[in-house]
């Protein structure tokens, strides 16, 4: 008689979720941090900031990772092969840098590391709540990506707040769009500067 095959278990699940602030946090910041702390351990903010970190850095469930505008610019053409020129532009533009979201899981990857099971994005004036109530662990496991629904307008992914496993494809999905450096890098006006 066969004996059924265990399956290993699942780890534990730990989504990083990234967010970049550039210059200054916004005035709800605290309210903001208090609401990730419904969510962890389970999910943890990093927060990738250029200017001053503010009062309330030492909360276990944020982590905080100071630069520079000029340092963020150069680690993003580095991490992607871009001109770092064109890197600069799109920075100095202060448009669309929302753009550079997917880009994310590769470029801060070494952020990524140490049982992070997922990563994602999440915008700054997302008051999250509890998120282990809002998306069920079995759909993280199930799909390679989460995104919300009805907020994409269109487009692939949400903005406000996508996840993806913590794997070398879903930190580097960006890729199976030919063009990704030149559509996400652009500097216009209006619509024209976004991807």
């Amino acid at each position: 008689r066969l004996e059924p095959v265990p399956k290993p278990p699942r780890a534990e699940l730990r989504v990083r979720l990234l967010m970049l602030v550039i210059d200054a946090f916004p005035p709800w910041w605290p309210f903001l941090v208090a609401s990730y702390a419904r969510s962890f351990p389970t999910y943890e903010l990093v927060v990738v900031h250029t200017g001053p970190a503010p009062a309330d850095a030492g909360a276990s469930h944020v982590s905080y990772e100071a630069t520079t505008v000029a340092a963020l610019a150069a680690r993003f053409a580095s991490k992607l092969g871009a001109p770092p020129e064109v890197v600069r532009r799109k920075f100095a533009s202060a448009k669309g840098l929302s753009d550079l979201k997917p880009f994310y899981g590769k470029v801060f990857e070494e952020l990524l590391q140490g049982g992070c099971t997922h990563w994602g994005w999440v915008d700054w004036d997302v008051l999250a709540g509890d998120l282990r109530a809002a998306i069920p662990q079995a759909q993280l496991w199930e799909y390679d990506a989460v995104t919300l629904p009805g907020a994409t307008l269109g487009f692939a992914w949400a903005g406000q707040l996508s996840i993806l496993s913590n794997t070398n494809e879903g930190r580097t999905l960006f890729t199976v769009v030919p063009n990704f450096l030149e559509l996400s890098l652009k500097t216009g006006t209006g619509e024209a500067r976004q991807s």
